[in-house]
């Protein structure tokens, strides 16, 4: 299989066959209030290692702000039975290998 450039992609609703080819691929995808089905599904079940947490997808209603992204780490620690020092320490690792990457390029 080729292998691919890390790289951010903000899906999390998307099937589950795109989801597990993002992640075979190294990437990352970004859990920004999983309310749908699949994306509340796939924040559930993506390897932790993949996840990436934000606030301004550009699927939601109404617009996010930094503050949200406490009740966003709720909804993936709640779907996934973790507790937030967990959620935040590997999320933090995924943001800080993403970051890695950037500056590499």
């Amino acid at each position: 299989m080729r292998r691919h450039r890390p790289c951010l992609f903000r899906q999390l609703g998307r099937g589950s066959g795109i989801l597990q080819t993002r992640t075979e691929n190294r990437h990352w995808l970004s859990a920004a209030k999983p309310a749908g089905k699949k994306a509340r599904r796939a924040a559930a079940e993506l390897p932790l290692e993949h996840i990436v947490l934000e606030t301004d997808s550009p699927y939601m209603s109404e617009g996010g702000t930094p503050a949200d992204i406490s009740r966003i780490a709720e909804i993936v620690c709640g779907l996934r039975g973790i507790g937030l020092p967990e959620l935040s320490a590997a999320t933090e690792r995924n943001v800080d290998g993403l970051l890695a990457f950037s500056s590499a390029v």
